[in-house]
């Protein structure tokens, strides 16, 4: 069989369409897994960056824990939080101004003790809590259950629980 030109070209012409016909249809669905995989790879980024974010965090928070516990270790043995808020409030000259309770442990891990303080200054008051602070014993204000001006008319009048780990 012999085709014309004309013949010829709408053969070519129509096995290109029907080749088109079947073939397009694959190469959609492989562009379309080509743009699902580049969403997966860049969503399996964004998550590693999170778990690494994530293990940064956790690995501060241990060398927090262990830091605290260091200094926990290095405490003296027998600590005695109120002893040392005692030893604190003479060293400050404010035992004649002040009232302590042992007020026992909030709970299992933790001692407590509760200063009342009159007719102190401001300054007197931040010195104070800087020295407990400053001491390395960890030891912490839980709550402040008063501050107001002194009945005298000189001064303040507080009242604070004082808390720290137990050793």
């Amino acid at each position: 069989m012999k085709f014309n030109t004309r013949e010829r070209n709408v053969i070519v012409v129509g096995c290109a369409m029907f080749v088109c016909i079947l073939i397009f249809p694959q190469i959609q669905k492989i562009q379309k897994m080509h743009a699902d995989s580049i969403e997966h790879i860049q969503n399996s980024e964004l998550q590693l960056e999170n778990t690494k974010l994530d293990r940064m965090i956790i690995q501060s928070e241990r060398t927090g824990h262990q830091a605290l516990q260091r200094k926990l270790q290095d405490r003296i043995n027998g600590f005695d939080l109120y002893s040392f808020v005692q030893a604190t409030l003479k060293t400050h000259t404010l035992q004649e101004r002040s009232t302590i309770q042992n007020t026992g442990r909030s709970n299992a891990g933790l001692e407590a003790v509760e200063v009342q303080l009159n007719g102190v200054s401001m300054n007197e008051l931040t010195e104070f809590l800087h020295a407990l602070y400053e001491s390395e014993n960890l030891v912490a204000m839980n709550r402040l259950t008063s501050l107001r001006p002194a009945s005298g008319g000189k001064g303040l009048y507080c009242l604070m629980q004082l808390h720290s780990p137990k050793s």
